[in-house]
């Protein structure tokens, strides 16, 4: 069920930066992170911290309830 929550995020993370028109590059540097750790949040393979969560909710114009959904219940 993890995995799943995990994939719903990086699923909503990878569909915001396309409907932005950014490159990963680009998105990672307003982030403050690597684009290696950026692929691996689009990938399901790690999850941001809270500091970074809010700046792509910002970023992206929403909510981080809407961005993680409920996988920070889980962790």
């Amino acid at each position: 069920m993890e995995n799943n929550m995990i994939s719903s995020f990086s699923e909503r993370l990878k569909e915001l930066r396309a409907e932005k028109g950014i490159r990963s590059e680009d998105a990672a540097e307003v982030f403050g992170v690597s684009r290696a750790t950026l692929s691996a949040y689009e990938m399901g393979k790690s999850v941001p911290d809270l500091n970074v969560l809010n700046k792509m909710a910002d970023f992206y114009g929403v909510s981080t309830d809407y961005l993680a959904e409920i996988y920070l219940h889980y962790q």
